[in-house]
């Protein structure tokens, strides 16, 4: 197999791994958006429903950041073949429905909304280093072709 081919095939396997980080981030936002209007809600006085609630998409986000968190690492070891560097990690802080659940208050719903706020961009800014990596990947995709083409 040719140095182009081979680059060819790794190229499109990390696009692969990317595009599925990228869709792996989309839900934990989904879920976090939601988290975060239920967040809301809460704080206003929404009600041992609303909290409830808000605690399930919470858990919810926290199981899809695990799987955000392999889609990345797996991305990662694809960019390795194709020797392009992207820094995204994913990661959430457990403290959340400690503190919410012990201090069910105006104070502690306030800080869980902080916290999902603050979840919510890190995992935007990690979405955005990802598609970054993405174009990177597919700019060289189309230098592999365009080069394949001429020979």
């Amino acid at each position: 197999m040719s140095n182009d081919a081979s680059l060819l095939r790794e190229t499109e396997e990390a696009i692969r791994a990317g595009q599925e980080a990228h869709s792996q981030a989309q839900q934990v936002l989904d879920t976090l958006r939601s988290a975060k209007g239920w967040g809301v809600y809460d704080l206003l006085g929404g009600g041992m429903l609303s909290g409830l609630i808000k605690h399930s998409r919470m858990d919810k986000a926290q199981q899809q950041m695990e799987d955000f968190r392999r889609a990345l690492e797996r991305f990662n070891r694809e960019l390795k073949d194709v020797r392009v560097q992207c820094s995204a990690s994913a990661e959430l802080s457990a403290f959340w429905r400690i503190a919410d659940l012990a201090w069910d208050g105006l104070i502690s719903d306030w800080t869980v909304l902080s916290k999902i706020s603050t979840a919510k961009a890190r995992v935007e800014q990690t979405d955005a280093q990802l598609m970054q990596a993405l174009d990177q990947l597919q700019q060289t995709r189309r230098r592999v072709l365009e080069r394949m083409n001429r020979a």
